[in-house]
Parts: C-alpha cells; sequence; structure tokens
C-alpha cells in the first residue's frame, strides 16, 4: 500500500513555511514556528516522564516535513529520525543531518516504515492523518505501532475541525486543498482498530501567537474542543 504521492510538497520544500505563515498570519496572526513550539510542549512532559538520566530516547517523526519539529527537539538527549514521502524534504532536512548526528532523515511511506520492530520508545505523526485515505490511516498507526516499543507511546497531533479559524487556514492553505480532517474520535476509533490503548486526548493552541502571554491558562482548558489543534496519544501493550 503506498501513500499518494503529491509534488507539491516537492515545490515547497524551500518555501513551505513562508507559505504557511502568509495564512496563519492573516487569518490568526501566528506563525507556523509558535505553533510548533506549542507541539512541543504538549509531547515534552510525556518523552521527560519515560526517560532515565542515562537513556538516550529514540524518537521518530512520521511525515516530518522539513524537521521544524525536530529541530526543537535537538538539545534534549534524543536520537530523533524522521521519515516523509518528499524527496525534496528529507533533501533539505539533510543538512541538518551532515553537522548534526543527532539526527536522521529517511524517505520513506508512513505506511511502511524502513525500521525494525520495536525501534523506537516514542512516534508522533503532526498534521499527517489529514492527508491520508481511510486506508492509509489505519496502515500508518499499524506500522507506528510495530515500530514502537512496548509500554511506549504513540502521538497522533491534528488539526481541531471544530475550530473556525482552523477551518479557514485550511481552506486558505494550497497543500491542504485535499485534507480530510479527522475529529479526535476518529483517531480514537483508529488506535482502538490496531489494538492500542488511548491514555489521553488534550485541546491546545487556544490563543494566537499575539496573545501568547495567556498561555500559562492552557493547561486548565485541554478538555475544552474550541483549542485550534488537539493530540491523541496511545499506549503499545
Amino acid at each position: 500500500m503506498k501513500i499518494r504521492y503529491t509534488p507539491e510538497f516537492d515545490q515547497h520544500a524551500q518555501g513551505y513555511h513562508d507559505h504557511l505563515d502568509q495564512v496563519l498570519k492573516k487569518w490568526g496572526k501566528t506563525s507556523s514556528l509558535y505553533t510548533a513550539k506549542a507541539k512541543i510542549r504538549q509531547l515534552l512532559p510525556f518523552v521527560e516522564q519515560r526517560q532515565t538520566s542515562s537513556e538516550i530516547a529514540r524518537v521518530l517523526d512520521v511525515g516530518c516535513g522539513t524537521g521544524l519539529i525536530a529541530g526543537l527537539l535537538k538539545d534534549r538527549r534524543l536520537r530523533l529520525y524522521g521519515v516523509d514521502l518528499s524527496q525534496s524534504m528529507i533533501v533539505h532536512n539533510r543538512m541538518k543531518a551532515d553537522v548534526d548526528p543527532q539526527f536522521k532523515f529517511l524517505v520513506s511511506s508512513a505506511t511502511r516504515l524502513p525500521f525494525v520492530a520495536d525501534s523506537f520508545d516514542f512516534t508522533f505523526a503532526v498534521c499527517v492523518f489529514h492527508h491520508l485515505s481511510d486506508k492509509e490511516r489505519l496502515r500508518t498507526v499499524q506500522e507506528m505501532k510495530r515500530v514502537t516499543k512496548p509500554s511506549r507511546l504513540i502521538f497522533i497531533f491534528e488539526h481541531n475541525p471544530l475550530n473556525p479559524i482552523t477551518q479557514l487556514v485550511v481552506k486558505c492553505c494550497p497543500l491542504d486543498r485535499n485534507a480530510r480532517l479527522l475529529f479526535p474520535y476518529q483517531v480514537r476509533k483508529l488506535y482502538q482498530r490496531a489494538d492500542l490503548e488511548t491514555v489521553k486526548q488534550k485541546y491546545f493552541l487556544f490563543f494566537p501567537e499575539f496573545l501568547s502571554f495567556l498561555n500559562r491558562f492552557e493547561p486548565c482548558l485541554g478538555s475544552i474542543p474550541l483549542g485550534a489543534q488537539y493530540f491523541v496519544t496511545a499506549r503499545k501493550p
């Protein structure tokens, strides 16, 4: 099974975040870096809770794009791997890998990951699943499960269809013209079909960048379905 290849991702590899920032600033006065940092804030507590002082955790970013998320994790005790179907994106990322052995990026379909079973301590996908068909979604979750170590965690981050600004951003973004946004219950159902145990669901990104001083209230808002994005995490048995 193969993910549909979309040449737009190759064409926009160099200016991907510039294009995205233009849309985000128009509707939310926000940048892609700001939204990426918000995802890191959600991910890191789980990583740090399960990481010993001597352990270097192996982390896989499925659909890593330009490697923005991986770059924000570079100062942590992590060995970072990224896969993406776009060869141009991976070539762009390998510039990081050439100067920093902490990174490794590979061209790969998310439905057939080039790793042996039980390779990673944490596996995550950021805004990837809305580009996939139903069959590809299930196969990708199954592959993420396969390469994740037992009792370790899998994360799926996605846009929240209930947020009106998110809907406008997706509608105006050329790379999302064929997007099919998922509700959290759909992610939980994917986990269930893959025999994974859902651990936590949370909404975040309630405030645009110019109101970032209000982010301190986000921990109290995670169950309210109005954040621009959400994540659902599951544990591999």
